[in-house]
């Protein structure tokens, strides 16, 4: 099944699609899928902490998915039944609070070995307070059609080129996001973390940024899409009437992709709803701007050509 997304197509393995409909949204086409096997993630485990984590008792249980051990720590779960064909999540072995801000060095490492896929984030350094597994998503590209559009430079506009690397704003996008570029891994993992500092990321305080981001690396190029979040889920997550949608926005999302099991959900998503919750989630190119401005400043004085 391919369906279109402002002349980009998303593929699908047709076998698991119930409905779908396309969605007008300002210049941008939404894609809202309801599916019989939702997107898995570690959402399939009851608990993921303490004593009683499932995960960790599936590995001692099943020593053989071991063998797949990435970067020394990330277990390589290919999910079998799922809408993509070639799709996995990428599970740390031990338990962390999710502030652990070098997870994106991680994925940029991850870009780098697995040629053609990307690696997504849902939950960067979102604050939580238990250790639990963190974990990736890693998706061909090939069903990830905006990958194309950004290594094509498609709809980037540029905000700083120096030696190491280039900072761009992905806009006529479903929502806009801040895109990083260059060949020098620590280069783009520094700016990420310049990122964290505008949006106010406080150790002492224990304020950490909520963002979603992934990785790619076309030919020698590293790239880092980096999405700064305003909260976690939208108030129509916790609606208990007939209004309520059963769905935590992530990468997918933000580009233009909306994936639920949930019949009630997919029928009360349109147009209205879906912009309600991009207003409530995500930065607006307005807001992205605030972030840019003192970011082009900090890169001038220290990178600049």
């Amino acid at each position: 099944m391919k369906l279109n997304n402002s002349n980009i197509a998303f593929r699908f393995n047709a076998d698991f699609v119930n409905g779908s409909k396309s969605i007008n949204l300002a210049d941008s086409e939404i894609q809202v899928l309801w599916v019989s096997e939702p997107l898995q993630t570690l959402g399939m485990f009851n608990s993921l902490s303490g004593k009683d984590c499932d995960f960790c008792d599936l590995i001692k249980k099943n020593p053989e998915n071991r063998q797949d051990v990435i970067l020394a720590k990330y277990i390589n779960k290919s999910i079998k039944h799922s809408i993509f064909q070639s799709y996995s999540i990428l599970v740390d072995l031990k338990h962390h609070r999710h502030k652990d801000i070098e997870k994106v060095k991680d994925m940029l490492l991850m870009a780098n070995d697995h040629k053609n896929m990307a690696v997504l984030c849902d939950g960067i350094s979102y604050p939580d307070a238990e250790k639990k597994h963190f974990y990736l998503k890693l998706v061909h590209s090939k069903y990830f059609p905006l990958i194309d559009s950004i290594v094509h430079g498609n709809n980037l506009m540029s905000f700083f080129e120096g030696v190491k690397g280039s900072v761009f704003i992905l806009d006529k996008s479903v929502r806009s996001a801040i895109v990083l570029k260059g060949q020098d891994l620590e280069w783009i993992f520094h700016v990420y973390l310049e990122i964290e500092n505008i949006l106010g990321r406080s150790y002492s305080l224990s304020k950490y940024p909520f963002i979603n981001c992934f990785t790619y690396k076309h030919e020698k190029d590293y790239f880092l899409v980096v999405f700064p979040r305003v909260v976690h889920k939208p108030t129509e997550y916790y609606d208990r009437s007939s209004s309520q949608i059963k769905i935590i926005p992530g990468v997918f999302e933000l580009i233009g992709l909306f994936i639920t099991g949930d019949r009630l959900s997919f029928q009360n998503l349109n147009k209205d709803s879906i912009k309600r919750i991009f207003e409530q989630i995500s930065y607006s190119f307005t807001n992205l701007m605030e972030i840019i401005t003192p970011l082009k400043q900090k890169l001038k004085e220290e990178y600049s050509s």
